[in-house]
């Protein structure tokens, strides 16, 4: 038996009726016959009683076999969808590194958009430092990396990028720190402040000592802290300046919790968040479905 024969045998149950299965299905009467025949045959029980066959009458055992043809059936084409699905890209998973910058701020909603679109496809997300993402990368144990970089391009030629965003970094401190009350900002005030130093372990450290070293001088450490929410909390008590993603202390600055340095004449520190991926991975559409959402998103 395949699978037509459970269809046959599912739609005689529900039409009751040999003429009406056969005109459903495209099929001659004596088909539908030899199909409900060799069913019987196969599994050696009767399937409908005596000779209401034609009425679709089961029997006890016809109504067991019913419900397994039932599911059989549905399975199967259940099966089909999900495979066309994948093919499509509209279910399967995705394995993302994000650093945890973006994890926490801006790429939520972005990701909860895309699940909107392909609501079936999984996506396994790894928060770790831009270092990590590419080492996993490397390594094969995730497909697409969405990392923090001074540059849009990486410099690694193994590798794809697309930039899907760019913002400042800031210097940020408490309403009651002393710089606050100044009428003008300098850089070469804030250099001189104790630094409430964040990411030393990051790509984005070099940025942060390439600016003290134009002023031929090294940053004030008072704390280091590996967590955004830490530093955010100890500059709101007045421990030292911090310099943020202008991204991770919008609600600080809104709420007056933390206030932005206006700084005279003073260019800012840039990251670019770039979406990266071997050159020699496989795309899967998924993949590609994440990627060109992604880039559209920007």
């Amino acid at each position: 038996m395949d699978l037509r024969h459970y269809e046959v045998f599912n739609k005689l149950c529900e039409l009751k009726s040999f003429s009406k299965t056969a005109e459903a299905l495209f099929i001659s009467q004596s088909t539908v016959s030899s199909y409900i025949n060799l069913i019987e045959k196969e599994m050696g029980i009767r399937l409908f009683k005596g000779n209401k066959k034609s009425t679709g009458e089961l029997t006890e055992v016809g109504h067991i076999f019913l419900q397994y043809s039932s599911q059989i059936v549905a399975l199967a084409n259940e099966s089909k969808k999900t495979i066309k699905n994948y093919n499509k890209g509209l279910s399967g998973s995705i394995s993302i590194g994000i650093s945890p910058t973006l994890c926490y701020y801006n790429i939520p909603k972005l990701l909860e958009k895309f699940n909107r679109k392909f609501p079936l496809v999984e996506i396994v997300l790894f928060a770790e430092i831009s270092p990590k993402i590419i080492h996993m990368l490397n390594s094969k144990e995730i497909q697409i990396g969405i990392i923090r970089n001074s540059t849009d391009i990486v410099s690694d030629p193994k590798f794809n990028a697309k930039c899907i965003g760019i913002d400042n970094f800031v210097f940020v401190f408490s309403p009651n720190n002393k710089i606050n009350r100044m009428n003008s900002i300098a850089i070469e005030d804030l250099i001189k402040e104790p630094l409430i130093a964040y990411g030393k372990n990051t790509n984005f450290w070099p940025q942060i000592q390439g600016l003290y070293n134009r002023f031929g001088v090294s940053p004030k450490i008072i704390m280091e802290l590996n967590d955004i929410y830490a530093v955010k909390q100890m500059a709101k008590l007045g421990t030292g300046v911090a310099i943020l993603p202008e991204i991770s202390v919008q609600d600080e600055l809104k709420q007056g919790l933390l206030v932005k340095a206006d700084i005279n004449d003073y260019v800012p520190i840039k990251r670019y968040s770039l979406l990266i991926y071997r050159k020699d991975q496989i795309l899967t559409k998924q993949m590609q479905n994440f990627i060109r959402f992604m880039s559209a998103s920007q």
